[in-house]
């Protein structure tokens, strides 16, 4: 039967199965033949008896693997064998298990994998339409593959329209064509409409599609809308950009004749279809011949074209198939009792009920309910059971079951009638566990599957409740299934935006459980997606691939994942590898110049193109490696790293691109060399990256120079750092001399913590900042030299009080992961990257089942209530402290600020909360608030954090006191911000001095005065008087009109300035421009609209990053102009960025008052914030237009990354919605909520 190890494990799992099946017809007195077998199966003629024969020789070196054509001899054969045994039948489980045993080959030349635009649309397909293997279907495969690649010629339609009645395999046929053998050159765009799983509306079809056009538009497809205007220009867009690039755009539509849109008097998905489809597009749609064209398409409509309808012959395979399935649909509608509850309830639950959930609704024994659904039934594709089991469950185990046919479920609908019974008792199951809070025995379709029943059936309401209910976000966690709690918010989110865009309530508490959700994505580490991709299960690694918070994190994911596929031959890989690049171009796109998340966006691309090159994508590889450009060479060790990796992936594909690539990595790491990187073990990791692409001498002179740069290094402890690295580099090829620096390393590491007073004040700051990374480092480079002994005893030597290291890490994790990796001897409690690593390393070496066990328990790390992630995640809940506390929820404020972790959030958070409870008038509680900020502020000195951050918490403590009217003490701490001179202590006491006008004016007046005479006579700076006139904007807000004589000598201030400017020529920068323009403007509203227009126009071709685009975006409502608003906090293309704007806007119409200013927030965030204050002070928004204003603005900062920036806004004008994230927040944090 071949050599193949899915072969032997075919034979093995048939002979086992025939054997089970003796046995029984031997203990209920009957006789076995396989002559029996045959006649069962095919009647009297049958011949099946010599195939079983050839099959199931007991040589297994002799048997014969069944071949495709025999999948439904073989399936039927099971069956029986199934029937008389008494076990449940899988036939998915066998199709897949024949069609992995097949030796390598393709049905057509070549088989090419589609790299979906929305892979996780991709993975549904697959789920629910793709067959194991498509038989008989070579023909028409390739007149498909005709139709999108023909030439354009008037003669012929851009459209096809392929017919046939139920059961001809029309969905099996397109769903193979679009991921299995789509042809070059083509972009397929896809929508597959069916009724069975609620997806069969034009809602759908444009939520599905737009995604992906948006994506091959390069449009955001957060910000494209599902609007059916909105439909052709993307169209149009996507098929333009293909045509740009020498390809072509088709879009494929499967079951249009499942549209429910016109069967209830509502507009048809055939409609939006293009009348004339642009730049050599194709439509593809497929559909049985009745019903007729819906009436709201035009008469001039390509699908009323008799001459684009192509007929398609029934799919033999799925004949015998359709009419067992419909004699156990009949055998269960004559079983009143049983048969016809269990039938509605699956008709209802559109999805997967357990036996075991089965038989709890129906009341019957399980034994009863797997005997009664035995062939009418499919094994449900999510993995394992709904998620929880990594590994695949024997043939044996407890099915989940679910209609297997669109058809099926169609006659068993019409059979059955009116099945609102069915649907009630399903919502009544369900909340009986809703009020609950899912306990752990929430039964499996509950947590997995009823949303998309509701979704299925339009009941937003209830799929609203239950997807954003926390306690159930947590139940799904605890069972390790983080990517389905993130599916369920997304498909929750496309039907909120869908009928109630402007619902804050339901958009906030979306993106609060986004937020929560996203804190343990961040915790997952890369390795249990690749473990789960090393165990064989593709589409699982995919998902969780996919779960990371940031484009930059998914694309590295997904590459990992692809490489890891690649190496066991999964057909995934190619899709897997395009969707990581995907993510790397918009990584690419969204981010910021110069901004924090540069170095992951290049390590993003690099993971992409190497990954892309490995798999055999060479053109696309070389491209997004060419969008390094420039910074591959620009100061660290990843381009040259990137480079020399990509040329060892090419070797096997284009031997000439992989010398010209390991050329280019060479000189990148002597550029790097040469520029005296930060990281001194850069050249070291450089060079040895090209030497493991490298051959012979050049792989020789590389070795050469990595122990060159190290005996050159001076003598520090960060030399112990280069040693490690130069050791693990050439342990390998030089194993001696990687020893010796390995025992150096660790010498030096041990001298310096056993005396670090005798260390100089640069190795001080080094073991102090650097101990982890330097630890795991010399304890790696041992362990490869083979010196584990003393790594272990080098980590134990390690004193205790330096196990916490520079801001609250553990220094000793990277260590010990290295330990555990090396000697398999897993810590009590191991976190979840090194198990996971432990699986994939046991997986690789075949042991899957102790792998599974690994990964296992990696899953439950990560699901614990104890898990939790990097210190930094934080910081956006301070926006929350201050909403709870404007909205009256005091003690809910001081709560959640208490509870954070980082001792200077911890005091922003207390400071806002106070501000906030004080503007509110709570005085007493603010009071107390503010000197509990205060107290921690001034511990911070002894804390790990740096500088600006107790400067920052010390502040905002001042500014706490001061809105409670603590003069004296306030005043002292914001002393205590830096120099007499130093620019943050001036602001400081500028936020002060707004806080006390209220308490104490004439100190305030005073504070302003001496800030406006420093700046009217302070040096010039080089840029001259340029920015001196937003300096005087923070002036005019911090006293709004509380002392008219100090208005006055700030407005002859501003006017010298104004003159200053003038006659210096001097550049007048935008922040400049807005002020004068927003001072002038009282009187001239109409004016200063008009001149906002005009430098919008000049400022057209400027990037928003060098533009305060949210004071330009409040300039323009206060101003009236609310669309230009809009579009101005569009031009963003970083989604963070654009909410900030966005909630500016939002906030100005709902009249936030200001809260605390923050020294070291950026040049632009400081300044809208001030402007935003004076815009409200000189043009406060009408009553009448602002509210929903207000809220149609905050709806669109809730959309994505930088929700919380409407916080504030929130509180002014749905004091619901902070609630509603207050609710969410604390029950993920498990924090204590108020009673009733």
């Amino acid at each position: 039967m071949g050599e193949s190890s899915k072969a032997r494990e075919l034979y093995d799992a048939l002979r086992a199965l025939e054997a089970k099946a003796k046995a029984a017809c031997r203990k209920a007195g009957k006789r076995y033949s396989r002559r029996a077998v045959a006649r069962a199966v095919g009647g009297r003629d049958s011949r099946v008896d010599r195939r079983l024969a050839e099959w199931l020789h007991r040589d297994w070196n002799s048997a014969k693997t069944p071949g495709p054509s025999s999948c439904e001899q073989l399936l039927a054969v099971v069956q029986v064998w199934s029937q008389w045994a008494d076990v449940t039948c899988d036939p998915r489980w066998w199709s897949t298990l024949l069609d992995d045993a097949q030796p390598l080959r393709s049905p057509l030349t070549p088989v090419r994998p589609s790299p979906q635009k929305d892979r996780g649309y991709a993975a549904w397909i697959e789920q629910h339409f793709l067959p194991a293997q498509l038989l008989g279907r070579n023909s028409e495969l390739r007149e498909l593959d005709a139709f999108c690649t023909g030439p354009d010629s008037p003669d012929a339609s851009a459209y096809g329209w392929w017919q046939a009645p139920p059961w001809a395999g029309k969905s099996a046929l397109v769903s193979d064509f679009v991921l299995r053998h789509r042809p070059d050159g083509v972009e397929i765009v896809s929508c597959f409409v069916t009724d069975r799983l609620g997806r069969n509306d034009r809602q759908y079809f444009l939520e599905t599609v737009m995604r992906q056009l948006a994506a091959i538009a390069q449009r955001d497809a957060g910000t494209v809308g599902t609007h059916p205007e909105d439909f052709p220009d993307l169209y149009r867009a996507a098929a333009g950009a293909c045509q740009d690039q020498g390809r072509r755009l088709v879009l494929v539509v499967d079951g249009l004749d499942e549209d429910q849109g016109p069967a209830t008097g509502r507009p048809s998905i055939a409609a939006l279809l293009p009348k004339i489809p642009p730049a050599g597009m194709r439509v593809l749609v497929t559909g049985r011949p009745n019903p007729p064209v819906p009436d709201d398409v035009p008469d001039d409509h390509p699908l009323r074209a008799p001459a684009i309808i192509r007929t398609l012959d029934p799919w033999s395979h799925a004949t015998g198939i359709s009419a067992f399935a419909r004699h156990e649909l009949r055998r269960l509608l004559d079983d009143e009792n049983v048969g016809v509850p269990l039938l509605g309830l699956m008709v209802a639950a559109r999805g997967s009920l357990t036996t075991a959930e089965l038989a709890q609704l129906v009341g019957v024994r399980p034994y009863r309910v797997a005997q009664l659904l035995r062939g009418i039934t499919g094994r449900s594709f999510i993995p394992g059971s709904h998620g929880q089991v990594l590994v695949p469950d024997p043939p044996a185990a407890s099915h989940v079951h679910a209609l297997g046919h669109e058809e099926l479920r169609r006659e068993a609908l019409t059979a059955l009638g009116d099945i609102t019974a069915f649907e009630n008792q399903l919502h009544e199951w369900a909340d009986s566990y809703h009020a609950r809070e899912w306990p752990p025995d929430t039964p499996s379709y509950l947590l997995y599957d009823y949303p998309r029943m509701l979704h299925g059936a339009g009941d937003i309401q209830r799929l609203t409740a239950i997807a954003l209910d926390p306690h159930r976000q947590r139940a799904l966690l605890e069972r390790a299934s983080l990517d389905t709690a993130f599916s369920h918010i997304e498909l929750t989110a496309q039907a909120v935006r869908h009928q109630h865009p402007d619902d804050v309530v339901e958009l906030a508490a979306l993106a609060a459980s986004s937020a929560m959700l996203a804190e343990r994505a961040r915790a997952m580490p890369v390795g249990v997606p690749m473990a789960f991709a090393r165990l064989g299960h593709a589409r699982r690694a995919m998902d969780l691939a996919l779960v990371a918070p940031f484009p930059a994190e998914k694309a590295v994911c997904l590459a990992k994942v692809a490489r890891v596929l690649a190496e066991v031959g999964d057909r995934h890989t190619v899709e897997v590898a395009s969707e990581a690049a995907r993510w790397a171009e918009r990584a690419r796109w969204e981010r910021e110049p110069s901004g924090e998340d540069e170095q992951e966006v290049e390590e993003a691309i690099g993971e992409a193109a190497v990954t892309l090159i490995a798999v055999g994508e060479l053109r696309q590889g070389c491209e997004l490696l060419g969008a390094l450009g420039a910074s591959a060479a620009a100061g660290d060790e990843a381009g040259a790293t990137v480079v020399a990796r990509a040329a060892l992936a090419a070797r096997a594909h284009d031997p000439a691109l992989a010398r010209r690539l390991l050329k280019q990595a060479e000189r990148y790491a002597k550029e790097l060399a040469e520029g005296s990187p930060p990281d001194p073990s850069a050249p070291v990791s450089a060079w040895g990256a090209v030497a493991a692409a490298a051959e012979g001498l050049q792989a020789d002179r590389m070795y050469e120079r990595i122990s060159q740069y190290v005996q050159a290094f001076p003598p520090r402890l960060m030399g112990s750092f280069v040693r490690a690295s130069a050791a693990s580099a050439l342990a390998a090829v030089r194993p001696e001399q990687a020893s010796i620096l390995a025992e150096q390393a660790a010498r030096c590491l041990h001298r310096a913590l056993d005396d670090p007073d005798a260390l100089s004040p640069e190795d001080g700051a080094d073991l102090k900042l650097f101990l982890g990374l330097i630890l795991t480092a010399v304890v790696q480079a041992l362990a490869d030299t083979g010196s584990v002994d003393r790594a272990r005893d080098l980590v134990d030597c390690v004193p205790a009080e330096r196990h916490t290291g520079w801001m609250g890490t553990d220094t000793l994790v990277g260590a010990r992961a290295v330990l555990a990796d090396v000697l398999d001897e897993p810590n009590e409690d191991p976190p979840a990257q090194t198990l996971a690593q432990q699986a994939y390393r046991l997986a690789d070496q075949g042991e899957h089942d102790e792998a599974g066990r690994r990964l296992s328990r990696a899953l439950e790390t990560l699901g614990s209530p104890q898990h939790t992630s990097a210190r930094y995640q934080d910081p956006w809940l301070i926006p929350l402290v201050t909403a709870l506390a404007a909205i009256g929820q005091h003690s809910d404020s001081a709560l959640l600020a208490r509870s954070l972790r980082d001792p200077a959030e911890q005091v922003l958070a207390l400071a806002a909360a106070a501000v906030s409870t004080a503007s509110a008038g709570h005085l007493g509680e603010a009071r107390f608030l503010a000197h509990e900020a205060a107290d921690r502020a001034q511990t911070l000195e002894d804390a790990d954090l740096f500088g600006w951050e107790v400067f920052d918490a010390i502040g905002a403590a001042a500014q706490a006191l001061a809105h409670v009217g603590e003069r004296d003490r306030a005043l002292a701490l914001a002393e205590e911000t830096g120099p007499p001179d130093h620019n943050r202590r001036q602001r400081t006491l500028v936020a002060v001095a707004a806080a006390l006008r209220s308490y104490d004016l004439p100190t305030a007046v005073d504070l302003i005065d001496r800030r406006r005479e420093r700046l009217m006579t302070m040096d010039a700076s080089p840029l001259g008087w340029s920015g001196r006139m937003a300096d005087l904007a923070e002036l005019f807000a911090a006293l709004a009109d509380t002392d008219a004589e100090c208005a006055e000598r700030l407005h002859q201030a501003a006017e010298h300035v104004a003159f200053m400017l003038k006659e210096t020529k001097a550049w007048r920068n935008t922040e400049d421009l807005l002020t004068m323009l927003l001072l002038h403007a009282r009187e001239e509203r109409d004016d200063a609209r008009s001149t906002l227009m005009a430098w919008e126009k000049r400022w057209a071709s400027s990037s928003p990053w060098g533009l305060p685009t949210g004071a330009i975006a409040v300039a323009h409502a206060a101003f009236g102009n609310l669309d230009a608003a809009r579009q101005h906090a569009n031009r963003h293309n970083v989604p963070y960025s654009r909410a900030e704007v966005l909630a500016a806007v939002a906030g100005y119409l709902a009249r936030t008052p200001s809260g605390l200013r923050i020294a070291s927030a950026s040049t632009s965030t400081a300044f809208t914030e001030t402007f935003r204050s004076l815009a409200l002070a000189q043009f406060p928004p009408g009553t009448a237009n602002a509210a929903q204003a207000a809220r149609q603005f905050t709806a669109s900062a809730l959309a994505g990354d930088g929700w919380h920036h409407a916080l504030p806004a929130l509180a002014r004008i749905a004091p619901a919605a902070v609630e509603r994230v207050r609710d969410i927040v604390f029950t993920h944090r498990r924090l204590p909520l108020p009673s009733g």
